[in-house]
């Protein structure tokens, strides 16, 4: 084929949805006649402008469709830095009455254009080859992979104020893939489940690794309820853009929880006097542990921790980073008594300890006692 063939096929590349294989475009071949007096060809390798080489093969009905092509001199096309197929639907017929149609199909067109050949080794007949002589064929120029994009939130559903993360790939085959590098960012709608109208907040850069591309941590700051995100892809040259489907992240109100054990018991510690009483528990917010938490403790005489308190406002200490505390205290005289830890977002059970008790003593360690200190 002639230098030609590239120069008159320069066209722009419209950012459209690439779903279709190069299967979906071949026409079945027919015997020759059926109104178009034109033999099918089996396909085969051709070179063509000196540095070119495809696969060419020809249905009955006149189309040709060429795949495989390879440019050992540079870029594999003109139209994309991606790989591209091509499809030859002819405009006119001089061996029959029937024309197959000339329009290219649109789904997953790249970009279009018209050619006539002048390259004996790809010419042909209505009885054999491939380009009929004088007769000029619109070029459909499609991409060689299906691409697009994904989007997800973890964890999700998130407790408010703590972070999520969003995960994106490209998808190429339907296969996540590094290559082409892509610039994806994730779009906040609000609570449009749409995505028709942008947030006013982000959009959401993401960092690649291998295949995917996330945020970073982000916090989910906003009042409890639905929201929704799409990822964009940009790749190529020129660029190709692709959107992920519309992703829902829910924000689930606080849960706030504090335990209190003692001595590891949840209900009823029974100790001889002047034992220590290990208090120990942890502070949740739902899944996630809260570090950093004061915690101080109420005791009260009796066990169901009720009526006037004994002791209020014991200082005890934060908790750590899994959201853990222990403190020793007491009490040490003999009684029954009831205590309880809290924060400033939630208050634990409550748990009875009974001091002196002549019932079997769940307390192991017996050192000196250590007596309620009360914050002033």
């Amino acid at each position: 084929m002639s230098s030609k063939f590239m120069s008159r096929l320069r066209v722009g590349v419209g950012a459209v949805a690439l779903t279709v294989a190069p299967a979906a475009f071949l026409v079945s071949p027919a015997s020759a006649g059926g109104g178009t007096g034109i033999k099918a060809t089996p396909a085969s390798t051709k070179t063509f402008a000196v540095t070119y080489s495809a696969t060419f093969v020809r249905s009955a009905s006149g189309i040709i469709n060429e795949t495989n092509r390879v440019n050992s001199a540079g870029a594999q096309n003109g139209w994309s830095s991606l790989d591209v197929y091509l499809q030859f639907r002819p405009q006119t017929n001089p061996y029959g009455s029937v024309i197959p149609n000339p329009t290219c199909d649109p789904n997953g067109l790249v970009a279009t254009s018209t050619y006539t050949n002048t390259d004996p080794g790809i010419a042909g007949t209505n009885d054999g080859g491939y380009f009929l002589t004088g007769v000029t064929y619109n070029v459909c120029v499609y991409y060689v992979h299906t691409y697009a994009t994904d989007l997800s939130v973890a964890p999700n559903p998130v407790i408010q104020s703590h972070d999520v993360v969003f995960t994106s790939h490209l998808l190429v085959d339907g296969v996540a893939s590094a290559t082409p590098p892509a610039t994806i960012s994730v779009y906040a709608y609000d609570t449009d489940s749409t995505c028709t109208t942008p947030a006013g907040y982000g959009p959401f850069p993401t960092t690649q690794n291998l295949a995917n591309y996330t945020t970073s941590a982000l916090n989910a700051s906003a009042a409890p309820g639905t929201y929704y995100y799409k990822a964009m892809a940009q790749f190529g040259s020129p660029t190709v853009t692709r959107w992920s489907a519309c992703t829902p992240l829910v924000i689930n109100p606080h849960s706030y929880t504090l335990t209190l054990q003692a001595d590891g018991q949840s209900n009823l510690d029974q100790v001889n006097i002047n034992d220590h009483v290990v208090y120990t528990g942890t502070a949740m917010d739902g899944p996630y542990a809260i570090a950093g938490a004061p915690v101080s403790f109420n005791v009260w005489a009796g066990g169901s921790c009720t009526g006037g308190t004994l002791y209020s406002g014991i200082v005890g200490p934060a908790t750590d980073g899994s959201g853990n505390y222990s403190f020793d205290g007491g009490p040490s005289p003999a009684g029954v008594y009831s205590i309880e830890s809290y924060t400033a977002n939630a208050i634990s059970n409550c748990v009875t300890v009974d001091v002196g008790a002549t019932a079997a003593v769940f307390d192991v360690t017996a050192s000196p006692g250590a007596t309620w200190s009360v914050a002033t």
